[in-house]
């Protein structure tokens, strides 16, 4: 949902953004410190925007970079879906070099790289979007798999095991380490 907030405040949608910063909050309390500034923020943004107020010049929809990686993202994953791995991993790299902290980026350049049987750098790219997102829990997933791949099954169990513990009742983790065997 901090994801969500932050993309909405780029495309100018702020009363979504600050409904997407308050459900983040509702769902992870903790999140509330980091995401006061940007809320208060969104909401007096959306507020100005309802009474016909201006914040200046109108900004461009969406930044270039933005936009670049959010096409290159989508071309990825067209190409990922049709099992194209090294067309959805450039696509990814692009992506990635304009939005480096983007963990979902990382998740996805994961995929592709395990689709092209690169379980090591699946591994660092899995790792990278865990360290970005630590509630993403198809980062942990992503990063099981290189994981078990590599055959470090014990590894590649703690770390399902940890992604649960951050992503409480998730049924891809929970599926993935109950393909271990109790």
């Amino acid at each position: 949902h901090l994801r969500r907030g932050a993309v909405l405040v780029a495309l100018g949608r702020h009363a979504d953004a600050a409904t997407a910063y308050k459900t983040a909050v509702h769902f992870d309390p903790t999140a509330a410190a980091t995401t006061h500034d940007a809320l208060s923020t969104a909401e007096a943004k959306a507020a100005s925007a309802a009474t016909g107020a201006s914040w200046g010049p109108d900004p461009s929809p969406v930044e270039p970079s933005v936009a670049d990686a959010l096409d290159a993202k989508a071309k990825g994953n067209v190409a990922h879906g049709a099992g194209d791995y090294r067309t959805a991993l450039e696509h990814y790299v692009a992506a990635i070099a304009t939005a480096p902290d983007d963990a979902v980026l990382h998740s996805n350049r994961a995929a592709a790289l395990l689709g092209l049987r690169a379980y090591a750098d699946a591994e660092r790219s899995a790792r990278r979007c865990v360290a970005l997102d630590p509630g993403f829990a198809r980062g942990y997933g992503r990063l099981g798999e290189a994981l078990r791949l590599l055959g470090r099954n014990g590894e590649a169990r703690r770390t399902l095991e940890g992604g649960l513990e951050m992503c409480q009742g998730n049924a891809a983790l929970q599926h993935a380490l109950d393909a271990f065997g109790a």
